[in-house]
C-alpha cells in the first residue's frame, strides 16, 4: 500500500477577448510551485498558495507554425500543453503501469480554461488525448513476448444528476441513467456501462466521436472550448504476463480522465443549474471534510458525504480511497473574476491535504511471483563478480567483500523465501480446487434436496389420491371446490420438483456420457 496525497496543480490561462475589452487587471502571480492573488481593489489584499505545481500560462507565448502556442523565448515563464502532459500525464501512465488506479480531474470556474487542459484546442492537445496516444505508443515500445496488453474504453456524462452511456444512443439508454457500484477490483464503477476494447488511439479516437454525437450538449473530448456536464473517459487496462505451465499474471489499473463542469451558466434553466451546482457543492463539501480527516480536524462520527452527488459517488476512489489522483485548477486571470478565483485555490488548497492509500491492483499469483523476481535480483546484485564490496573503491577496491559464510547465509535466507512463495502457489492452488469442490458439492445438495421434495410431494399426492379413491369408491363423489383446489396446489408442487428431478437426472446423464462424472 502506499499512502500519498493527492497532487495538485494550478493553472492560469491569458485574458480572453471579453476581458481584453474591458481592460481587465491581472490579479495572479506566480512564482515556482506558489500562486498568489492579489485583490486589486485593495480589499483582502494579498493570499499566497503552495501546490505540486504553479502552470503560468498567462502571457509569454508565440504560436509556431503549426499552430503550437510554445514559450516565446528561453527566458519565457509560459507552460504549455506539453508541459502540463510531462508533468502530470506522464504520472498517470507510471502509475497506470505499476498497476494503481488513477484519476485526474479539472475543477475551476466555467472559462477558467478546463477544457483546454484537458482537451486541448487545433493543434494544442490536451491531457486526454495525449494520453491516449502514449498509452499506445507505451504498448508498442514492449519487447516481452509473455506480455500483452488489454485496454477498454467507457466515457459518460454526468447532468443534472444522471449518469448517461455515451456510447449508447439517447433513445437506448436506461430511462433513470445508471448507477454506481463498488467491487474489490475496480473500486467504484458504474454498472452497466458499455466497455469497447481498443486497439489503437485511432480506435479511441472514434468512440470519442461516438460519444461526443451522443451527448446532452455536444462538444468534442479531443478539440473542445467547453462543456456544460461532467465528463469522464474510463480507460481499462490491464497487463497480461503469461508465465509457465500457461498460468496468467494479470494487473490492472482503472484510469479515470474528468472534465467537470463549472457551477455558473445563466442560460440553464433553474433546475439544471441547480443540479450542477448540487454536484459541485457535494465535491467541495468532500474535499473539505477530507481535509479535515487529514488534519486531525474531522468531528467523530461525521462521516464524508460522498453520496451526496452521482459526481461524488464516482470519485469516491480518487479522493480518499485507493488511486493516485492528480487535480489540475483552472483559473481565470482577471480581477472582475476575483472571488471565483479566490474560491478555486482554497479548494484546491484544501484538496491537497486528502490523504489516499493506494494499492497495487494484481492477482495473488501475479504478487508473488513479483516478490521471488525481485528477490532474485536482490540475490544476483549480492553475489554478482568476485564479490560485493561494503566500500566505495572501484571493482569493489576500499572495502571488504561479503565473506564465504555471509554468502552461504545469503543463500539459504533466498531458498527459505522461494520455498515460502512456492507453499504459498500451492496453497493458493488448493484453495481454489477446495472452493471449486465446494460449489461442487453445493449444487449435488441442491439436487438432491430436489429429489427429496419430489418424492415427499409424491407420497402426498398418492395419499390423497387414495383417499379420493376411497370416498368414490363409497358413492361419495362429492368434491368440494376446497378439495379440488387441494389437489391442484400439490399437483402444480410435484410438477416443480418432477422437472428439477427430470432436469437433474438429465444432466447426469449427458455428463456422464460425455466422459465426465460431477
Amino acid at each position: 500500500m502506499s499512502d500519498s496525497a493527492v497532487k495538485v496543480a494550478v493553472r492560469v490561462r491569458p485574458f480572453n477577448q471579453r476581458e481584453k475589452g474591458l481592460d481587465a487587471v491581472c490579479c495572479i502571480a506566480m512564482a515556482g510551485p506558489t500562486t498568489t492573488i492579489n485583490d486589486v481593489d485593495g480589499g483582502t489584499g494579498e493570499e499566497t498558495f503552495t501546490f505540486d505545481y504553479s502552470f503560468w500560462s498567462h502571457d509569454g507565448f508565440a504560436i509556431s507554425d503549426e499552430g503550437l502556442l510554445i514559450p516565446e523565448d528561453g527566458n519565457s515563464p509560459y507552460v504549455d500543453q506539453k508541459k502540463v502532459f510531462d508533468c502530470l500525464g506522464v504520472e498517470v501512465l507510471n502509475n497506470a503501469w505499476t498497476g494503481y488506479h488513477c484519476c485526474l480531474f479539472a475543477y475551476g470556474q466555467t472559462g477558467a480554461g478546463k477544457s483546454y487542459s484537458m482537451v486541448g484546442f487545433g493543434p494544442n492537445k490536451g491531457i486526454i488525448p495525449t494520453t491516449c496516444q502514449d498509452i499506445f505508443r507505451r504498448i508498442g515500445e514492449n519487447h516481452d513476448p509473455a506480455k500483452h496488453f488489454e485496454v477498454t474504453i467507457g466515457m459518460l456524462e454526468i447532468y443534472n444528476e444522471k449518469i448517461q452511456d455515451l456510447l449508447i444512443h439517447a433513445n437506448q439508454r436506461t430511462k433513470g441513467g445508471l448507477e454506481v457500484r463498488e467491487s474489490k477490483q475496480l473500486g467504484i464503477y458504474v454498472q452497466d456501462l458499455t466497455k469497447r476494447a481498443v486497439n489503437s488511439y485511432e480506435a479511441i479516437e472514434d468512440l470519442v466521436d461516438e460519444g461526443t454525437a451522443n451527448r446532452t450538449i455536444g462538444s468534442t473530448l479531443m478539440n473542445a472550448t467547453s462543456s456544460r456536464a461532467n465528463t469522464v473517459l474510463i480507460i481499462e487496462f490491464t497487463q497480461v504476463t503469461t508465465y509457465d505451465m500457461g498460468k496468467e499474471g494479470r494487473k490492472l489499473s482503472v484510469i479515470k480522465l474528468v472534465d467537470l463542469a463549472g457551477s455558473e451558466n445563466a442560460e440553464q434553466t433553474v433546475a439544471i443549474a441547480s443540479a450542477i451546482n448540487k454536484s459541485m457543492s457535494a465535491l467541495r463539501n468532500v474535499i473539505s471534510a477530507l481535509a479535515d480527516k487529514g488534519s486531525g480536524k474531522l468531528k467523530k462520527g461525521q462521516l464524508i458525504p460522498y453520496r451526496d452527488s452521482k459526481l461524488t459517488r464516482l470519485l469516491q476512489n480518487a479522493l480518499g480511497g485507493s488511486s493516485k489522483t492528480i487535480m489540475i485548477c483552472a483559473v481565470s486571470p482577471a480581477s472582475s473574476n476575483y472571488e471565483e478565483t479566490l474560491s478555486t485555490l482554497r479548494c484546491a488548497d484544501r484538496a491537497k491535504k486528502i490523504m489516499n492509500h493506494a494499492e497495487i491492483n494484481e492477482d495473488p499469483t501475479e504478487k508473488l511471483l513479483n516478490q521471488l523476481k525481485r528477490e532474485n535480483e536482490r540475490l544476483k546484485a549480492l553475489l554478482g563478480g568476485q564479490g560485493v564490496a561494503t566500500g566505495g573503491g572501484p571493482n569493489g577496491a576500499g572495502g571488504s567483500a561479503v565473506s564465504e559464510a555471509e554468502r552461504m547465509r545469503i543463500v539459504e535466507n533466498h531458498k527459505k523465501e522461494i520455498a515460502a512463495i512456492e507453499k504459498a502457489l500451492e496453497e493458493e492452488e488448493a484453495a481454489k480446487q477446495a472452493a471449486k469442490q465446494a460449489a461442487e458439492r453445493a449444487k449435488e445438495a441442491a439436487r438432491d434436496e430436489g429429489l427429496r421434495r419430489f418424492r415427499q410431494e409424491m407420497d402426498r399426492i398418492k395419499t390423497l389420491i387414495q383417499t379420493l379413491e376411497s370416498q368414490l369408491a363409497g358413492n361419495d363423489a362429492s368434491l368440494t371446490v376446497g378439495d379440488l383446489s387441494v389437489v391442484e396446489s400439490h399437483t402444480r408442487r410435484g410438477g416443480d420438483c418432477l422437472k428439477e428431478a427430470v432436469d437433474y437426472l438429465s444432466s447426469k446423464h449427458t455428463t456422464q456420457a460425455g466422459g465426465v462424472v460431477r
